[in-house]
């Protein structure tokens, strides 16, 4: 998975944003250029950041045989203290 080289900020409050989603596909429908699209949450404001990053070929096909569209961690959220409470305060566990 592709993963950020630095820690990605919360613009609004600066609160550390959690990983949220990815999907792999083109640019703009008909367009060449693949794209893995990125969803980043603020645990604190729930802002919410995508990030479209671009994808040769190869990786491009090697990303979509594995995540076949869209990936969701949804384990990792419960590990994570802020909104694994927030959840739980939703009624989720």
């Amino acid at each position: 998975m592709l993963e950020p080289t630095f820690t990605i900020r919360c613009p609004v409050c600066g609160e550390e944003m959690v990983f949220r989603k990815n999907s792999v596909g083109n640019l703009k429908p008909g367009s060449r250029i693949h794209v893995c699209v990125m969803f980043y949450k603020c645990p604190k404001c729930d802002l919410v950041l995508h990030f479209d990053v671009p994808l040769e070929e190869a990786y491009y096909r090697q990303i979509k045989s594995l995540i076949d569209g869209e990936y969701e961690p949804v384990e990792d959220w419960k590990m994570h203290e802020k909104i694994r409470e927030k959840l739980r305060r939703l009624g989720y566990w």
